[in-house]
C-alpha cells in the first residue's frame, strides 16, 4: 500500500497554520512507531520454519533475525558469538521446542529475553522417534499444515502481547496467511489421496515426516542416521524396506547420498528424483524457500515418485481490499492533533464519524460494482477507482472562508490517496 499527501491552493498567510498542522500530523503518524518504540521490536527465530512464518505475519514492523540460515541442521549447530550477541539484544526470542534446538537452551530460557518455545505451545503430546537409540519426541510438527496455522496464530498473539498497537496489522496478516495455509493443507490431502493405496508409504533417511504422514495418509519408515552403520543393522534396514514393497527411497535435501546409494541398492530399489526438506526450508531459487513453497515442493517429490496425479497447487486469486486504507484512516483520525486539523476545514461536523463510517457501508462494497465517488457534503468527498496499476481509493477534504467581495473561496485541500496494487494480495503495512 502507498499513501500520498497532498496539500495545495493554499495562501501564504493559511500556509503557515496548514505546515505546522502538517507538521504535528507528520510527527505524531510518521517519525516516531506507535508503541513508542525508538526502534523496532528486536525478534530472534532459531530456525528458517519459524523465520519465515513470522515473517509473514510481521513485515517490517520488527527487525527479525534468524540464527540458522535455510538448508542448515538445526539439530547440528554450535553456538557463536553471532547468537549469543542477538538473544542478548533481542527483545523476543521464538524457537520450536522438542529437542530440535539444543542449544537455545544455553541461550535463552536460562537469558533476559522472553523466549517462546512455539512448537511446544502448539502440541502437548508429540509424536515419538527413535534417536540414536532413545525415544525422543518429534520436533518436526510443522509438516502438518494445521500445526503450522497453530503456529501463526501463536506468533500472532505474542506479537499483539508486546505491540498492541500494532493488532490490527498482525491480525490481518495471520488471518490471510491461515486461510492460504487451509487451502493449502486441502490441497495436500487430494493430492495424497491419487496415490495407488498399495504405495502410500514414504521411506526417507531421516524421521522427520511423522507428522506428514499422520495428517495426510502415509506410512512413514525413517532410516535413522547416526550411529553404526554396520551389516546388520543395513540387513535389518533392508528386510524392512522389502517388506513395505515401496518403489523407491527418498533422500532429504541434508541427508548422506551414500547412505541411500547403499541401502537402495541392498534393497534393490530405485532412489527418488528430487529431495526432501526436512528440518529447513529450501534456500532461495531451491523452489522451497518459503513454507508454502516447502510443502508444494514436498507433496510434489512425494506425489510424483510413488504414481499419483499431481496437479499444481493454485494460490487465492488476489483481490483489492480496503482493509489497509480502513485501518490506516481510522487511527489517524483518532490522533487528537489530526483531528484539530481537520477541525480547522470548517464547516466540516462530525467529519471523523462520517468519514469512517461512509468507508465502511459504502465503499468497500462499491469497490466490487464500479468507480464510485460520493460527497460527504460540501467539503469532504471519497472516491474509489480502478487503475491500470490496481485501485485508488482517494479522500479530499477542502476548507473554504468567505471573502470580501469574493463570495467563499478554497483556501486548501487535503488529499488523501491510497493504491492497492491489482497483481499482488494486499497485506496490511504500518502506516
Amino acid at each position: 500500500m502507498r499513501i500520498i499527501l497532498e496539500l495545495g491552493g493554499v495562501p501564504m498567510a493559511a500556509f503557515r497554520r496548514w505546515a505546522l498542522a502538517l507538521g504535528w500530523l507528520l510527527a505524531a503518524g510518521c517519525t516516531e512507531a506507535p508503541d513508542g518504540r525508538k526502534a523496532p521490536l528486536q525478534v530472534v527465530a532459531t530456525h528458517s520454519v519459524l523465520c519465515d512464518l513470522t515473517r509473514q505475519v510481521a513485515g517490517p514492523t520488527v527487525a527479525l533475525t534468524c540464527l540458522l540460515s535455510a538448508g542448515a541442521d538445526p539439530h547440528l549447530h554450535a553456538i557463536t558469538p553471532f547468537d549469543r550477541r542477538a538473544v542478548e539484544q533481542a527483545d523476543l526470542v521464538l524457537y520450536n521446542g522438542f529437542g530440535l534446538e539444543p542449544f537455545i537452551e544455553e541461550l535463552a530460557v536460562a537469558g533476559k529475553p522472553p523466549a517462546l518455545a512455539v512448537g511446544e505451545a502448539v502440541l502437548a503430546w508429540p509424536l515419538t522417534i527413535e534417536q540414536e537409540g532413545k525415544t525422543v519426541s518429534d520436533p518436526h510438527l510443522w509438516h502438518d499444515a494445521a500445526h503450522a496455522r497453530r503456529m501463526v496464530e501463536i506468533i500472532c498473539d505474542r506479537l499483539i502481547a508486546l505491540v498492541p498497537e500494532r493488532a490490527g496489522v498482525y491480525r490481518q496478516n495471520a488471518a490471510q496467511l491461515g486461510s492460504e495455509l487451509l487451502r493449502l493443507d486441502g490441497w495436500v490431502r487430494g493430492q495424497i489421496a491419487s496415490i495407488p493405496a498399495a504405495r502410500r508409504t514414504l521411506v526417507t533417511t531421516h524421521d522427520a515426516l511423522g507428522y506428514y504422514g499422520r495428517a495426510y495418509g502415509l506410512a512413514v519408515v525413517g532410516i535413522v542416521e547416526g550411529g553404526s552403520m554396520g551389516a546388520g543393522r543395513i540387513r535389518a534396514i533392508v528386510k524392512r524396506i522389502q517388506a513395505t514393497g515401496v518403489p523407491v527411497i527418498f533422500v532429504e535435501s541434508s541427508a548422506n547420498p551414500k547412505l541411500v546409494t547403499t541401502v537402495a541398492q541392498a534393497s534393490r530399489v530405485g532412489v527418488a528424483r528430487g529431495a526432501l526438506y526436512a528440518d529447513s526450508l529450501g534456500e532461495p531459487g531451491s523452489g522451497a524457500h518459503s513454507y508454502q513453497a516447502m510443502l508444494i515442493a514436498n507433496t510434489r517429490t512425494i506425489v510424483t515418485n510413488l504414481g499419483g496425479r499431481y496437479t499444481p497447487f493454485e494460490p487465492a486469486k488476489p483481490q483489492a481490499s480496503l482493509a489497509p486504507a480502513l485501518s490506516t484512516l481510522r487511527r489517524v483520525l483518532r490522533r487528537r492533533r489530526l483531528q484539530q486539523f481537520l477541525g480547522a476545514l470548517k464547516p466540516l461536523p462530525k467529519q471523523a464519524d462520517l468519514l469512517v463510517g461512509f468507508l465502511g457501508a459504502q465503499v468497500a462494497p462499491g469497490l466490487q460494482r464500479a468507480d464510485i465517488t460520493h460527497p460527504l457534503g460540501k467539503f469532504l468527498q471519497i472516491g474509489v477507482k480502478k487503475q491500470p496499476f490496481g485501485t485508488e481509493c482517494t479522500v479530499v477534504a477542502t476548507a473554504r472562508v468567505q471573502k470580501p467581495f469574493e463570495g467563499v473561496a478554497p483556501v486548501g485541500i487535503l488529499r488523501l490517496v491510497w493504491h492497492f496494487p491489482s497483481s499482488s494480495t494486499t497485506r496490511v503495512q504500518p502506516a
